[in-house]
């Protein structure tokens, strides 16, 4: 392998009256890994007085669908 995976992105499990956000994540070897990131929207339709907190919904699934990861070549010989 040329590279290794040094950190992973954090696992998350967020729920909100609207809807839930949850992510898992497993080093599958070094420099392999899986991430399942899984959205639920509860409501097709919402009230009108329920716009700014499903926006605040949205602007965290918007922020948290960010998917970062650190990884360093690796000293394997060729």
């Amino acid at each position: 392998a040329l590279w290794t995976v040094t950190d992973l992105p954090p696992e998350l499990d967020f729920t909100h009256e609207f809807g839930s956000m949850k992510r898992t994540v497993e080093k599958v070897s070094e420099n392999r890994m899986h991430i399942r990131t899984t959205l639920k929207v509860k409501a097709q339709t919402i009230d009108v007085s329920d716009i700014a907190k499903f926006n605040q919904l949205l602007d965290t699934y918007i922020t948290q669908s960010v998917i970062r990861f650190y990884g360093e070549p690796s000293n394997a010989e060729q």
